[in-house]
C-alpha cells in the first residue's frame, strides 16, 4: 500500500509544479530584495557624496556673506579666516572676531554661520556695558539726539599705563568730512574706523525718548556691533590706501548678494550715492574709534567735536 502512495507521489505532477514555482518564487524575492537593497545603497552613497561636494560651494557662500556683513557693521571689528566643519548632517563653519590696537589682534568673540547678529551684553547702567567675557563694549551716541547723560570715560593715567593701548569710540558732536576729521584729532592718536551718519530723519527722531502710555523708552544708544562705518586697517593690520572704495566694495557686494540683509547693504548704498555713483559730501562721520595710549587720549576728552567717550578693549 505504502509503495503504491509513494509511485502516487512520483508522478503527481501537480505537487511538483507547486514546489518548483515557490522555489522559483523564493529566488525572484531574493533577487529583488537583494536589488533593492543594492541600490538603496547605491543611491546613499551617491547622496553622500553629491552632498559632500555641495555643502563647501554653499559654506563658501555663507561665509562670504558673513564676512560682507562684519566688514559693515561693527566698529573695529574684524573676522579670521573660516574653520569648515564638513559633515553628512550638521556642517557649519567658525570664525574668531577679534579687534586691531596698533596691529595687535585682541579676541573679541566666536561666530559661527548660525550666530545671530544681535548681541547680548552685561548691563550695569544705560551707558556701560560688558561682554559675557568681561570685555567693554563701546557705546555710540548720534548728535542729533537728546540723552538723559552723555559718558566721558576717564582715563587714569598713572605707571601701569604707559605702556597700555586703548580703544576709544568717540561720538562726534556733530557730523564731519573725513579730512576733517584727520585733521582735528590727536596725530598720536592711530584712527582705527569711522561712523557713518546712515539716518534719516524719521529714524532720528524714532531714537529720541519717549512716553509710552505705559512705558518710557530712553533714547537709542548703540553699541559697537550695531554701528556701520569704515574701516581703516585690512584684516592683517596694513593700512587701506582708499578706506572708502573698500568700503564701497563690500556694500555694493552685500547689496547685490545678500540675502537677510540686503535692505541695510541697500540703505547705506543710497545714502551715499547719487545715481549710482558716490558722492563724496553725502559721506557724513559722526564718531570714530581711536586707539593711543593714556596721555594721547586724554587730549580728546575736553576738545569741542567731543560729545561722548567710551573705552573698548586695552591691551600692553
Amino acid at each position: 500500500m505504502k509503495k503504491n502512495e509513494d509511485l502516487d507521489d512520483l508522478f503527481d505532477f501537480n505537487n511538483s509544479e507547486q514546489k518548483i514555482i515557490k522555489k522559483a518564487k523564493r529566488k525572484s524575492y531574493m533577487r529583488m530584495s537583494s536589488i533593492s537593497i543594492f541600490i538603496s545603497i547605491v543611491v546613499m552613497v551617491l547622496a553622500i557624496l553629491f552632498k559632500l561636494q555641495v555643502t563647501p560651494y554653499i559654506l563658501s557662500k555663507e561665509m562670504i556673506e558673513k564676512d560682507t556683513y562684519y566688514a559693515v557693521f561693527g566698529a573695529n571689528t574684524y573676522l579670521s579666516p573660516w574653520e569648515e566643519q564638513i559633515k553628512v548632517i550638521g556642517s557649519n563653519a567658525t570664525a574668531t572676531q577679534y579687534k586691531l590696537l596698533n596691529g595687535q589682534p585682541i579676541f573679541r568673540r566666536e561666530i559661527s554661520l548660525d550666530s545671530s547678529i544681535h548681541e547680548t551684553y552685561v548691563q550695569p547702567n544705560k551707558n556701560k556695558s560688558y561682554t559675557y567675557y568681561g570685555q567693554n563694549v563701546m557705546h555710540f551716541y548720534h548728535p542729533k539726539v537728546k540723552y538723559e547723560s552723555l559718558p566721558k570715560d576717564s582715563i587714569k593715567l598713572n605707571d601701569k599705563d604707559i605702556n597700555e593701548s586703548i580703544e576709544m569710540a568717540i561720538s562726534f558732536d556733530q557730523a564731519y568730512t573725513i579730512e576733517e576729521v584727520q585733521k582735528m584729532l590727536p596725530k598720536e592718536a592711530t584712527l582705527n574706523w569711522y561712523w557713518l551718519d546712515i539716518f534719516n530723519e524719521n529714524e532720528i527722531s524714532s531714537m529720541q525718548n519717549s512716553n509710552q502710555p505705559y512705558a518710557e523708552t530712553s533714547a537709542h544708544i548703540f553699541t559697537e556691533n550695531q554701528v556701520a562705518g569704515i574701516s581703516t586697517f585690512s584684516k592683517t593690520g596694513e593700512k587701506y590706501e582708499n578706506p572708502v572704495k573698500e568700503f564701497m566694495e563690500d556694500v555694493s557686494y552685500g547689496m547685490k548678494n545678500s540675502k537677510e540683509n540686503k535692505d541695510d547693504f541697500t540703505n547705506i548704498f543710497n545714502t551715499l550715492t547719487v545715481n549710482g555713483k558716490l558722492k563724496q559730501e553725502n559721506i557724513r562721520i559722526i564718531g570714530a574709534v581711536v586707539v593711543g595710549d593714556a596721555h594721547t587720549l586724554t587730549k580728546v576728552v575736553k576738545e569741542p567735536y567731543t560729545r561722548a567717550l567710551s573705552i573698548g578693549a586695552t591691551t600692553k
